[in-house]
C-alpha cells in the first residue's frame, strides 16, 4: 500500500527523482507546514517568517503588565480563578475519558463475544481487538497530568522539599562512598 508520499510514484504521475525528493520535502524544515496540503501544492521559493514569537511577547508582556498593576489580593484572586477554571476543565477531561472508555470496552465486549464465521475472519477479529485495545490505553489510559492543585500547595511543598535538603546537608547524606558531612 502506497504512502501519502509514494502514491504518485506507485500510479505513475511522478517518475522523477528531483519531483519525489520534493515531495518527501514537506515532512521536513521549513515545508513541514505543507505535509498535509495536497500533493499538487507547488512548493513556494521562499517562505515569509512566521510572527507567532513576536506576539507572543507582545501578549506577555501585556499579561505581566496587567499583573503587575494587580493588588495581591486581586492576583490571588486571579490565581484561584484561573485554578477552579484548570481543575473544571482537567475534570471534563477526565469524564470524557471514562465515557469514551467505556464506549470501547462495551465494543470489545461484543467483538471477544463474536465468533468468525470462518477461520479466515480469525484475522479480522484479532485485529478488532488489538484497535480496540491500543485505543483505550491511548485514549483512556493514564491521564497525561496530574489534577492542578492551589498554587499555594504547591509552592509549600517545594519549600518542605527545599528544608529537607537543608537538613540533609547540614546533617550529612550518604553517597556510594559512606555519610558526607559540610
Amino acid at each position: 500500500m502506497p504512502t501519502g508520499y509514494t502514491a504518485d510514484v506507485q500510479d505513475g504521475k511522478i517518475t522523477e527523482f528531483a519531483d519525489f525528493a520534493m515531495a518527501c520535502a514537506r515532512a521536513f524544515g521549513a515545508c513541514v507546514t505543507m505535509r498535509d496540503d495536497p500533493s499538487s501544492a507547488a512548493i513556494p521559493e521562499q517562505f515569509a517568517p512566521s510572527d507567532y514569537s513576536a506576539k507572543a511577547i507582545e501578549k506577555a508582556t501585556a499579561d505581566l503588565a496587567e499583573l503587575e498593576a494587580m493588588t495581591p489580593d486581586d492576583r490571588q484572586s486571579a490565581a484561584d480563578m484561573a485554578n477552579a477554571e484548570a481543575v473544571k476543565s482537567w475534570d471534563d477531561y477526565e469524564a470524557k475519558k471514562a465515557v469514551q472508555r467505556a464506549r470501547y470496552e462495551a465494543m470489545l465486549v461484543k467483538v471477544r463475544d463474536w465468533t468468525p464465521p470462518t477461520s479466515e475472519h480469525n484475522g479480522m477479529k484479532e485485529f478488532m481487538v488489538q484497535q480496540l485495545t491500543e485505543s483505550i490505553r491511548f485514549d483512556c489510559g493514564e491521564p497525561y497530568s496530574k489534577r492542578p492543585e492551589p498554587r499555594a500547595k504547591m509552592c509549600s511543598r517545594r519549600r518542605s522539599s527545599s528544608s529537607q535538603r537543608r537538613k540533609r546537608r547540614v546533617t550529612g547524606r550518604s553517597s556510594r562512598f559512606g555519610t558526607v558531612t559540610r
